[in-house]
């Protein structure tokens, strides 16, 4: 946004001259204006830009057990990225289904291939995990 202003303002701007500020009668050069010192900046203003949290990754595998770990603790608020691999062909979990925040999520778990959900979990509590069939489960326990 700032960028494209800029371009905007230089493009408007060059020379010095604009609309009501010429070169001719009336006008004034910017050169010349003595606009005294730069102001400082607000008092409240962050010493340094803050950077976007970074996620807690948590591995769940799909194993002859069902998921590995079956329970998992995640921050409230916080980004976390949950990363589901199915590493046995035969089982019922194909597919994690969940409910978070009154949405359904459901994602496809291919063989050994990692599947990643990013997510932010705003309400403390238990969310409950399973494959399709509801026959293997988890918890995602948000404190």
């Amino acid at each position: 946004m700032i960028a494209a202003w800029a371009d905007t303002f230089d493009a408007s701007h060059a020379g010095g001259a604009h609309e009501g500020h010429g070169t001719g009668t009336g006008g004034h050069d910017h050169g010349a204006m003595n606009h005294g010192s730069p102001a400082a900046p607000p008092t409240n203003a962050p010493a340094s830009p803050s950077k976007p949290a970074t996620p807690t990754r948590f591995q769940i595998a799909v194993t002859s057990a069902g998921f590995e770990p079956k329970n998992v603790t995640v921050p409230r608020g916080k980004p976390v990225v949950l990363t589901f691999e199915r590493r046995v062909e035969r089982t019922c979990g194909t597919e994690v289904v969940m409910v978070v925040d009154g949405k359904k999520i459901e994602k496809d778990l291919p063989l050994n291939k990692p599947v990643e959900l990013v997510m932010t979990f705003g309400t403390a509590g238990v969310v409950k995990y399973a494959c399709s069939m509801d026959m293997i489960r988890g918890t995602i326990t948000v404190q």
